[in-house]
């Protein structure tokens, strides 16, 4: 849109690197970067040759189109969705994104440690994803909810939470 804006850094490799840091490109799905010839190095030297490249902006976040849960026990072909102490939980998402996808789930309201786990996204076509994970043993009952992270490769994510209630066990049953 015709802005000027400096570089945050420039550093010489084998060719001179420069970045600009948090720049807002707005709405647009499209632009065209330039650097043109009244760039000037710290020595004032002109820039022997523009150049210019048309560049894909991502700026939408992943789109979570379903979550599902599904107890692991010797109980889950009967009652797939009844977790209790003990049991595993196998989740999976179906997400919708361009680019690379990262996913991970907080567990932690049920199972020791599972404060960040990650998921296992794979590409099924175009655009669509399902990513999947598997936990450890549930060790704390209770109701609450699994938090989910889904972000993508240029940092656009979506918190999601999902509520489940986990069954305790009654040690004094006859």
């Amino acid at each position: 849109d015709g802005r000027r804006i400096a570089a945050t850094s420039c550093k010489k490799d084998s060719n001179w690197v420069c970045k600009w840091q948090n720049v807002d490109f707005g709405n647009a799905d499209k632009s065209v970067l330039s650097v043109k010839s009244d760039t000037v190095d710290l020595l004032l030297n002109p820039l022997a040759e523009e150049k210019s490249i048309e560049l894909t902006v991502d700026n939408k976040a992943p789109a979570v189109k379903g979550i599902g849960f599904v107890s692991v026990s010797s109980l889950s072909k009967e009652l797939p969705e009844l977790f209790k102490i003990g049991d595993k939980i196998s989740m999976e998402a179906n997400v919708t994104e361009e680019n690379d996808l990262f996913a991970s789930a907080d567990l932690s309201k049920f199972i020791d440690g599972a404060k960040n786990i990650a998921g296992s996204c794979r590409r099924l076509e175009d655009k669509s994803y399902r990513c999947a994970w598997t936990s450890d043993a549930i060790t704390k009952s209770g109701t609450g909810s699994v938090k989910f992270n889904f972000s993508d490769l240029v940092g656009n994510s979506v918190l999601l939470e999902k509520q489940i209630k986990v069954l305790g066990l009654d040690e004094a049953a006859p």
